[in-house]
C-alpha cells in the first residue's frame, strides 16, 4: 500500500494514439528516497491492469521531471524500465523542466534502451498525446483521482473486519431512509459492544450518515479484483472436477463398485453447491456499476469510473468468466450423468460375475 500511497507511477487510464496504455511517473519528492525494487513492484502490479490487447501494445511511459527532480532519481526508473519491462514498453517520454534542459540533455543520449526515448516539454507532449489522454497534473484534460486509489484499499480492509461483526446485507435493505436509526442500532447491538472502539473508529473516519451508502461503492476496484481472482479459482475447481470425471477408474469388485457409486452420488451434490449463482450475482453487480454511465452522480469515483477504459475493458471479461463458469457447471452436471451412467452399468457387470462365480461347475 505504500507504494500506492507515495504515487511513484499510476495507470490513469490514458491510452497513446495506438490506443497502448500511459503509465506516469509523477514528479514528487518521494521519488529521491525510492529503491529499483519499488518501481520493480509497481509496474508489475500497474501492467496488470489494461487487458491483454491493450497491454500487447506496449506502454508508453512519461516520467515528469519538473520540480526538484534530479537525474539521480530517473535513473533507476529507467533502468527497471530496461531490465524488467523492456519488452512491454513502446516509449518513454521524459518531461525536461526548463532549466535542467542543456545541462542533462547528454545524458541520456547516451543511454541505449531497447525502447524509444524522448526528452520533451509539456508543449511537445500534447502534440505527440491527445490532451484528453493526460490528466491535469500533465496539463490535459483526463479525470484522474490519486486518493479515490488510496480509499478504494483502505475502505476494502475497515469494510471486510466490520462485515465480521454485523450483517450488512440487512442493513443495506433498509437503509434508503433509516440510516441514522440503524446506525444507532448497531452501536447497541449487544454483539458489538466488544468491537465498539472499531466502530467508532471507522465512524469518525466517515460521516455517519454517508457511511453506509459508499462504503460498498468506494472499493470498487477491490470488488473487481477479487471477482476476478476467485472466478479464476471457481474455474480451476471446475476443471479439477471434470478431469475426475473424465477419469477412466472402474472398481473390480461389487463392493468397490457399490462405494464408487455411493461416492460419484455426493460428486453430484458438490457440483450443485460450487457458488456459480454467487459469483454470478457479484459479476452482474459489477457489470452494472460499470455499465451506469450517468446515474445523475457528481461523485468523482463514479465519473471516472464511467470513462475509465481500464474498467471499462473488464465488462467482455467479467462477461466470458460469467459464461465459462455457468458452461463449466453444466458441462459437468452433463459429464457426471455419462458417467453415472457407466458406473452403473459397471456395478451390474461385477454382480453378474460375482452370480456366476456362485454358480456350481459342472465336473
Amino acid at each position: 500500500m505504500t507504494l500506492i500511497q507515495d504515487q511513484l507511477a499510476i495507470l490513469s487510464g490514458g491510452r497513446d494514439r495506438r490506443g497502448g496504455p500511459i503509465i506516469t511517473f509523477p514528479a514528487n519528492g518521494r521519488r529521491e528516497k525510492a529503491k529499483s525494487e519499488d518501481y520493480r513492484l509497481l509496474l508489475q502490479y500497474l501492467m496488470t491492469i489494461p487487458n491483454e490487447e491493450v497491454a500487447a501494445l506496449g506502454f508508453t511511459v512519461i516520467v515528469d521531471m519538473r520540480g526538484n527532480t534530479t537525474w539521480s532519481s530517473v535513473k533507476p526508473i529507467l533502468k527497471v524500465l530496461q531490465e524488467s519491462f523492456a519488452m512491454h514498453i513502446h516509449t518513454a517520454h521524459i518531461i525536461k523542466p526548463d532549466n535542467f534542459w542543456q545541462k542533462q540533455r547528454t545524458s541520456l543520449g547516451s543511454q541505449k534502451y531497447k525502447f524509444e526515448t524522448n526528452l520533451i516539454s509539456t508543449e511537445a507532449l500534447l502534440k505527440v498525446l491527445e490532451p484528453t489522454q493526460l490528466s491535469r497534473d500533465l496539463d490535459g484534460s483526463l479525470l484522474y483521482e490519486h486518493s479515490i486509489w488510496i480509499e478504494l484499499r483502505y475502505e476494502n480492509t475497515r469494510a471486510k473486519r466490520l462485515a465480521s461483526i454485523f450483517p450488512f446485507k440487512k442493513i443495506m435493505k433498509s437503509c434508503s431512509c433509516r440510516t441514522p436509526f440503524i446506525l444507532t442500532k448497531i452501536f447497541t447491538k449487544k454483539n458489538c459492544e466488544k468491537n465498539r472502539e472499531t466502530l467508532f473508529t471507522f465512524s469518525t473516519y466517515f460521516d455517519l450518515t454517508s457511511f453506509l451508502l459508499h462504503s460498498f461503492g468506494l472499493f470498487f476496484r477491490c470488488a473487481l479484483e477479487d471477482f476476478l481472482w476467485q472466478s479464476s479459482d471457481l474455474l480451476g475447481r471446475l476443471e479439477e472436477m471434470r478431469e475426475d470425471l473424465n477419469a477412466n477408474d472402474f472398481a473390480d469388485d461389487v463392493s468397490s463398485a457399490k462405494t464408487a457409486v455411493e461416492v460419484h452420488m455426493e460428486l453430484r451434490r458438490k457440483i450443485h453447491k460450487i457458488p456459480v449463482e454467487n459469483m454470478d450475482s457479484l459479476g452482474q453487480r459489477l457489470l452494472h456499476r460499470l455499465s451506469s454511465q450517468n446515474d445523475g452522480s457528481k461523485d468523482t469515483l463514479m465519473i471516472s469510473m464511467a470513462f475509465n477504459p481500464d474498467l471499462q475493458a473488464t465488462i467482455p471479461q467479467i462477461m466470458h468468466l460469467l459464461d465459462q463458469m455457468h458452461s463449466g457447471q453444466q458441462h459437468l452436471l452433463h459429464l457426471w450423468q455419462i458417467k453415472k451412467t457407466k458406473l452403473e452399468q459397471c456395478l451390474q457387470l461385477r454382480i453378474f460375475e460375482q452370480d456366476c462365480e456362485k454358480v456350481p461347475k459342472k465336473t
